[in-house]
């Protein structure tokens, strides 16, 4: 296959990785059902992003030879490490402790645009309060994942089906065939 038809199969994948990563989405717990809000207010809709830094980081690139038979698409996220809990999300009381995150939560809270919560006595509650909230929700409840990489997988089958054709759609496909079986297809972070 012609080097600029993979460069374009691996700039259609990147823009719909990136594409689904600036949708829009509820606030759900791990099983899918809408996050409990107290008070009069509805299940938030969450900003898709806070930092950009995983959005940013997003890198699609070819490794090996077509001639060879050994080339293998890489989806490159380089030292964001969280994007497995953005597509797989996080069930409740997994992983770390709770206390952990929330450092990590308190700088999110500062960048991420949340409503701001206030107490009983109507003062807005502080960002380090706002990640002491988040970190509990996300231990009682965890979140839903939003499989942003099988998404973009199947809209860029589509779009290669429409501009490029049907023998590219299918080579693109046979990348993620297999993958349980160390199939053509990796994800990457630089962080272990």
């Amino acid at each position: 296959m012609e080097e600029n038809v993979l460069q374009q199969i691996a700039d259609m994948f990147k823009g719909q990785i990136q594409l689904e990563l600036r949708r829009k989405r509820p606030s759900r717990t791990k099983s899918g059902i809408a996050k409990p809000v107290s008070g009069r207010y509805p299940t938030p809709i969450s900003a898709p992003r806070a930092t950009g830094r995983l959005y940013n980081s997003v890198n699609v690139y070819w490794e090996g030879s077509f001639e060879q038979k050994d080339l293998s698409m890489i989806l490159d996220f380089g030292d964001v490490d969280y994007w497995y809990f953005i597509d797989q999300g996080r069930n409740p009381n997994s992983g770390k402790r709770t206390g952990q995150m929330k450092p990590a939560l308190t700088q999110w809270a500062r960048v991420k645009p949340l409503p701001r919560f206030r107490d009983a006595k109507g003062r807005f509650l502080s960002n380090e309060e706002r990640a002491m909230l988040i970190t509990r929700s996300v231990a009682k409840y965890g979140y839903e994942g939003t499989f942003f990489i099988e998404k973009a997988i199947n809209r860029t089958i589509n779009k290669i089906e429409e501009e490029i054709g049907n023998a590219a759609a299918i080579f693109f496909l046979n990348m993620f065939t297999g993958m349980e079986n160390g199939g053509n297809f990796q994800t990457r972070s630089n962080r272990p």
